[in-house]
């Protein structure tokens, strides 16, 4: 017996194979952005031509630009999933929530790139880069890991969905490191900043320490294909995203006022002085 295959018919499998990598290929890049976000500024900061670098456009630039960048990527995909969740909802009191919800995501998002702008172009003080060292890259990057990866902030989802031990274990790893880096932060004024320049080479370990932990977890989840819960809400599941969120916005604030105050403040005050 003899079997003919038409060719027509094997593009549509291999079109369905393509895309699939195509779709692996994307998400593995993005996983790999956040152990990448949080080392390559830690490095250029431990440069001793420090005076060089705050007064270097570009160099400003690429110590800002990978955990702003992964972050607001990662904040757009969670409001675009958002978004089209909402779309689906014909409950008015569910689409308001879903709403407030794409709202809430969509700030940290603009936020990003107003950063990756006015921290490039701005002027920096000596203790600037420190900064940028101990708070940018552990609290952005971790937290925006966090919910991108290991949680889901649609409507009809709205949950921990992390299911594995191991990954469960990496999580609860990452979030401890970060309730460390907050205590680290609410010892820190507007006053005391430039102290942190002593602790440098503690802060590299630190940052290394996220990175690792990241970057075992995104190969976990991008190799090993980990299992999500898609199923309906649980209340141990919600137990813990709601203080993980607590714990974010806990975090948010002050690394954004810090960031506003310390770096904006005095072009805000001669913008001020010529009104």
């Amino acid at each position: 017996m003899k079997f003919t295959i038409n060719p027509s018919q094997l593009y549509p499998i291999y079109n369905h194979i393509r895309e699939g990598r195509i779709k692996l290929d994307w998400k593995d890049a993005i996983q790999t952005l956040a152990p990448t976000a949080m080392v390559l500024p830690s490095i250029i900061c431990l440069s001793p031509k420090e005076n060089i670098i705050r007064h270097s456009t570009s160099s400003k630039l690429a110590i800002v630009l990978p955990p702003f960048l992964y972050s607001g990527i990662q904040y757009f995909i969670l409001f675009d999933k958002n978004r089209r969740t909402q779309c689906e909802s014909p409950s008015i009191f569910n689409s308001a929530i879903g709403f407030l919800l794409s709202i809430a995501l969509l700030l940290p998002f603009i936020t990003a790139f107003i950063f990756i702008i006015g921290l490039s172009i701005t002027n920096w003080k000596k203790y600037d880069i420190h900064f940028f060292l101990t708070v940018t890259s552990p609290h952005l990057i971790s937290f925006t890991y966090l919910l991108s990866t290991s949680c889901s902030l649609t409507r009809s989802n709205f949950q921990y969905t992390t299911t594995g031990a191991v990954d469960i274990l990496l999580d609860l790893i990452i979030f401890i490191l970060m309730l460390g880096a907050m205590a680290d932060l609410s010892s820190l004024g507007e006053d005391n900043l430039s102290l942190m320049k002593e602790n440098d080479l503690n802060n590299f370990y630190s940052v290394t320490t996220f990175a690792i932990v990241v970057l075992i977890r995104s190969y976990r989840e991008s190799y090993l294909l980990s299992a999500k819960h898609n199923s309906p809400t649980k209340i141990w599941r919600l137990a813990i995203l709601i203080p993980l969120l607590i714990v974010i916005a806990t975090i948010y604030k002050p690394s954004v006022r810090l960031l506003l105050l310390d770096t904006f403040k005095e072009e805000f005050q001669a913008l001020y002085s010529k009104i």
